[in-house]
């Protein structure tokens, strides 16, 4: 994951700012579980915690296959994590509603 961190702050003519981007490493996992022939359910994850902070993004969908590789999915996603040391404590837990369509060739 790419993070492009940056806290800003303004008020009555006085600013300041913290910049700081990096790259964060992340486990993956995926899950499938086919219910039948057109519907599986799919878990997949990312995340990875370390003294400085954490991140975790999770999505659960659920798929209908149609013919020749085409498939459509709706789901939920969250992402959640921040950053805490020496100079910010920062954390967000965002909600998603997703939807995919996927074409496999």
């Amino acid at each position: 994951m790419v993070r492009d961190a940056s806290i800003r702050l303004r008020q009555a003519g006085m600013a300041a700012a913290y910049d700081d981007t990096g790259v964060v490493p992340l486990l993956s996992a995926v899950g499938y579980r086919r219910i039948n022939d057109q519907w599986t359910l799919v878990i997949d994850a990312d995340g990875l915690l370390a003294p400085q902070g954490r991140a975790f993004d999770v999505a659960v969908k659920a798929r209908y296959a149609f013919s020749n590789g085409l498939s459509m999915g709706l789901g939920y996603r969250t992402l959640e994590g921040g950053a805490n040391n020496d100079d910010v404590y920062t954390f967000a837990w965002q909600h998603y509603a997703l939807a995919e369509l996927t074409w496999t060739f």
